[in-house]
């Protein structure tokens, strides 16, 4: 299980990407914020009066062993 946060600009483009999980081996922290930095794009978060504004996003990535 790997988990990451994104911060996300105010365009909506990922411009940083941190593991929350701690491994020895930082290949899986580094395949999951590579695809994401790579793929990933949002919707701009917004305030109120519809500015739009940086924010962050954090997802979780299993990795399973095939059988």
């Amino acid at each position: 299980v790997v988990k990451v946060r994104l911060l996300v600009d105010a365009s909506g483009k990922p411009t940083k990407c941190t593991s929350l999980s701690h491994f020895k081996e930082t290949s899986f922290n580094d395949v999951v914020c590579d695809k994401f930095m790579k793929r990933a794009h949002f919707q701009p978060a917004e305030l109120a009066d519809g500015t739009k504004v940086p924010s962050y996003y954090t997802n979780i990535v299993v990795f399973k062993m095939a059988r």
